[in-house]
């Protein structure tokens, strides 16, 4: 990894921990410090697993989001409209033949929100229809809403009919409750995708 990016990378780690301490501090009523809506904090390409994932803290209102992009080229931003966070992906260089795992914090996150990624082509990626559901979403290719269905042990996963079926563990959690937290697998932007 060249030393730019390592000095990046510390310089991010650093600013992140300075976010902890601003939080502590205002807790504690002291000082009003103002907190970024967001920071994005690393583009990890060694990392252990390439798929998205979204990690919900409701005491503290905060939202941590995994998604892959390119190494290079590459700066997302996030833009909120009503209680959906939009992650949009813009092209600032070139691009190269690497993929990372990018990590997003959003601070003062209500549970009922939603976030959309916007790729660079415009097409959308649901990342979660719904905080509280946790089911996952395969982005397969669709072209109406009867390509797309939902499979796993607890139908906790949207793929495409046309798919291999996926294979998933014979839990039920109440995050995988579709009915009570009102999302369905539907085709979005030629993806199948829980909406």
């Amino acid at each position: 990894m060249p030393n730019f990016q390592k000095e990046l990378m510390l310089a991010l780690f650093l600013l992140s921990i300075l976010l902890v301490v601003f939080n502590s501090i205002l807790k504690m009523g002291k000082k009003e410090v103002i907190v970024p809506e967001y920071l994005i904090i690393s583009c990890d390409i060694e990392a252990s697993s390439y798929e998205n994932s979204l990690n919900y803290d409701k005491d503290n209102k905060t939202l941590e989001i995994k998604f892959l992009i390119n190494c290079c080229g590459i700066n997302t931003s996030v833009e909120k409209s009503g209680k959906t966070y939009f992650i949009y992906e813009k092209q600032y260089g070139d691009l190269c033949k690497c993929l990372c795992s990018q990590k997003t914090m959003i601070f003062n996150v209500e549970n009922d929100a939603r976030v959309i990624f916007i790729s660079l082509d415009n097409r959308k990626k649901i990342l979660s229809p719904n905080l509280e559901f946790c089911g996952k979403s395969t982005y397969s290719e669709c072209q109406t809403d009867d390509d797309c269905v939902a499979t796993g042990c607890s139908n906790q996963t949207c793929q495409s009919k046309y798919e291999e079926m996926i294979i998933t563990t014979c839990e039920f959690r109440e995050c995988f409750d579709v009915a009570r937290l009102g999302v369905s697998c539907k085709c979005v932007d030629n993806m199948c995708q829980w909406k």
